[in-house]
């Protein structure tokens, strides 16, 4: 599990799209899952950790396409 700190969407989609698979927590926010480098949402969903999950997921498809 890695945890952040703070919540910068650039290292949190960084760390996810080359790990692939694992379980991360951001302080403030909460734990994820995430699954072939995608952030998976929530079983619980709060309006907060569905934000996260599309900004990671939509800055790691923009990494990707930039590749």
């Amino acid at each position: 599990m890695r945890r952040f700190p703070q919540y910068h969407v650039k290292q949190v989609a960084k760390h996810v799209a080359g790990f692939f698979e694992g379980v991360i927590w951001i302080k403030g926010v909460g734990a994820f899952r995430f699954e072939d480098g995608r952030l998976l949402p929530p079983s619980k969903p709060s309006t907060d950790k569905l934000k996260v999950v599309a900004e990671v997921n939509r800055h790691i498809g923009e990494m990707r396409t930039a590749a």
